[in-house]
């Protein structure tokens, strides 16, 4: 298998698994973190998953299924209010042990800062 095909079947088999863990979550869940995103993006430059964890938390929403927020942030992405960067942070959630958390930059925002247009993708 060449480069290109490995490629496309990495990418097939990520958007499998992001509709598998989306089908699964907590239809309230969902809807609710969709909610928290656009209003992150409307507040603030910066949105990750931190955020809208801590948010969701404290709404006292939850769900079994919390690799299900990839999709949500693909489909607030799809709607055109945050694109994705190359900058990430550390989580703070205990159960990703401070991995690697995507950052995304607002596009609700009126005037986007021109450090943070370096680093969109």
């Amino acid at each position: 298998m060449d480069i290109q095909q490995t490629n496309l079947f990495n990418q097939a088999a990520k958007t499998e698994a992001l509709e598998r863990v989306e089908a699964n979550a907590n239809s309230e869940w969902k809807e609710a973190a969709l909610n928290c995103i656009q209003d992150r993006a409307r507040h603030f430059a910066l949105v990750t998953a931190n955020d809208v964890f801590d948010d969701l938390e404290h709404l006292g929403l939850f769900t079994h299924e919390n690799r299900a927020l990839g999709a949500v942030f693909q489909k607030a992405a799809r709607k055109g209010w945050i694109v994705k960067t190359d900058r990430t942070v550390a989580s703070t959630r205990k159960t990703r042990h401070a991995g690697d958390v995507r950052v995304w930059a607002s596009q609700l925002q009126r005037e986007t800062p021109a450090n943070l247009l370096l680093w969109q993708t």
